[in-house]
C-alpha cells in the first residue's frame, strides 16, 4: 500500500501516517453468538457433552454492540457499499471504537436471542443496548450509507455512556489524526537525511539529527498517548 514520504494510502485514498491508518481500521470479530450457554452438569464425573443447557451468567456489558449480518460468500452490491463506502468514512470507524463490533452469518443471527425481532434481511446492521435491550435496525439501502448509519451510532453511544457525546469525541480524534498526518513526512525526512549523514560520516550532522528524530518522535508518542487516552475512560448511564 502505497503512500510515500513515510505515508500510507488508506482504502478511502488518503495519504495518511501509518499510524492512522491503523486507528482507522475497524476491529471487527466474528463471532457465532452474542450469548453464551453453559453446561451444568450433575455427578462425579464431569461430561462436557452430558447435562442441561442453560443461560450462562449475564456478562457485564461494557459497550453497545454494533453487528453486521452478512453472508459473505457470492456477491451482494449493498454489502460491497457498505465495506467500500460506509465502514471507510472516517467518522464512522472513529466511532466504531465506542463499539463492540461484531460479523455474524444469518444462520448464526437466527439463533440470537439478543437479535430476535431484529428481521431476515441480509446485509443489515444492527445496533444494540444490551443493558436497556434496544435495538436499531438498518437494513434498507437509503439507511445504510455514511451519513445515517454514523448518526445511528452516536444516538446509541450517547445513550449508553454518561455524559458522552461520540460527535465531540470523534472531532477530537480527528485533530489527533490530522496532527499525526502533518509529523510522518518530517519524521521521514529526518531519517533519510539522518542515514545519508551517517554513510557520509558526518557526525556532527548525524547527531543533530538524532536529536531532532528524538524531539519528533516525542511529539508522536504524545499524540499516540491522547489517542490512546480518548476512548479508555467512558463510563457508562445509569440504567
Amino acid at each position: 500500500m502505497g503512500g510515500g514520504a513515510g505515508r500510507v494510502t488508506t482504502p478511502d485514498g488518503k495519504s495518511r501516517a501509518p499510524e492512522s491508518a491503523r486507528a482507522l481500521e475497524i476491529r471487527w470479530q466474528r463471532v457465532h453468538h452474542l450469548t453464551q450457554v453453559q453446561r451444568v452438569v450433575t455427578g462425579v464425573t464431569i461430561d462436557t457433552d452430558e447435562g442441561e443447557a442453560e443461560a450462562a451468567p449475564a456478562p457485564a456489558w461494557t459497550q453497545p454492540i454494533l453487528v453486521l449480518v452478512s453472508d459473505d460468500l457470492g456477491e451482494d452490491e449493498l454489502l460491497d457499499s457498505l465495506e467500500n463506502e460506509t465502514f471507510i468514512d472516517e467518522k464512522i470507524a472513529l466511532a466504531s471504537r465506542a463499539f463492540r463490533c461484531v460479523r455474524m452469518i444469518p444462520e448464526d443471527a437466527a439463533r440470537e436471542p439478543m437479535l430476535e425481532g431484529t428481521g431476515e434481511a441480509y446485509p443489515r446492521l444492527v445496533l444494540l443496548d444490551p443493558l436497556r435491550s434496544t435495538t436499531k435496525v438498518l437494513d434498507r439501502e437509503r439507511e445504510l450509507g455514511p451519513k445515517p448509519v454514523y448518526a445511528a451510532m452516536r444516538k446509541v453511544a450517547d445513550g449508553f455512556f454518561d455524559g458522552v457525546k461520540v460527535d465531540k469525541l470523534v472531532k477530537d480524534h480527528q485533530k489527533i489524526l490530522a496532527a499525526l498526518d502533518k509529523l510522518a513526512p518530517d519524521l521521514f525526512k529526518v531519517g533519510e537525511d539522518l542515514s545519508a549523514a551517517e554513510e557520509k560520516g558526518d557526525e556532527g550532522k548525524a547527531k543533530r539529527l538524532r536529536t531532532e528524530r528524538e524531539k519528533l518522535e516525542g511529539e508522536r508518542d504524545e499524540l499516540l498517548e491522547k489517542q490512546g487516552q480518548l476512548w479508555s475512560d467512558l463510563k457508562i448511564a445509569a440504567v
